[in-house]
């Protein structure tokens, strides 16, 4: 539905953060994130597909990110897969391998996990939005956010870009990675 929204009658676009608490934590490692944090292709579950291993990986990070601590965190995430979903089956052992994957390709995400960083990254993540909703709203330009996402009237994709960029630098001290969603 998002791509049927119109701003003043006019199309509008879709912008992003990837992977933000994850890109904002390598920010506070003095880092960029450059890729998919995510994608793990040398993981190998089960023959699960690459993008069904992926949506379990990003679950497990955002989860593990949140939980005090990993065995409150690894219920977590079985808890939040429906009856019969691979996730729901996933045993601790599978977790930590999972897990170890994931540490492989994002190191510096080690000492975050199982810290609940996930209120103060909230925090920084409506800062973030904040900049973005102030800077339009001082222009009388509407703006409307869906997470970590905005969507303004595709003339305005430049301008949001660079706002997205700037306000990001302005909390975690670096523009962070965009992707733009074309409807």
């Amino acid at each position: 539905w998002r791509a049927k929204i119109t701003i003043n009658a006019e199309p509008t676009i879709e912008a992003d953060y990837q992977g933000l608490h994850v890109a904002m934590l390598y920010a506070q490692e003095g880092l960029s994130l450059t890729h998919d944090p995510y994608f793990l292709p040398e993981y190998k579950n089960n023959d699960l597909p690459s993008d069904q291993v992926r949506k379990l990986a990003k679950n497990l990070v955002l989860t593990a990110i949140n939980a005090k601590e990993k065995a409150s965190s690894y219920r977590a995430f079985r808890d939040s897969f429906p009856k019969g979903h691979v996730g729901k089956t996933l045993s601790n052992k599978n977790l930590d391998t999972l897990l170890d994957a994931i540490l492989t390709k994002n190191p510096c995400l080690a000492d975050h996990l199982f810290t609940d960083q996930g209120i103060r990254l909230m925090r920084k993540d409506s800062e973030i939005t904040a900049l973005i909703h102030n800077h339009f709203t001082a222009k009388g330009i509407p703006v409307l956010s869906v997470h970590d996402s905005y969507i303004v009237e595709c003339s305005l994709i430049g301008e949001l870009r660079k706002v997205m960029a700037d306000a990001s630098e302005q909390v975690v001290g670096r523009p962070l990675n965009l992707s733009v969603n074309i409807p």
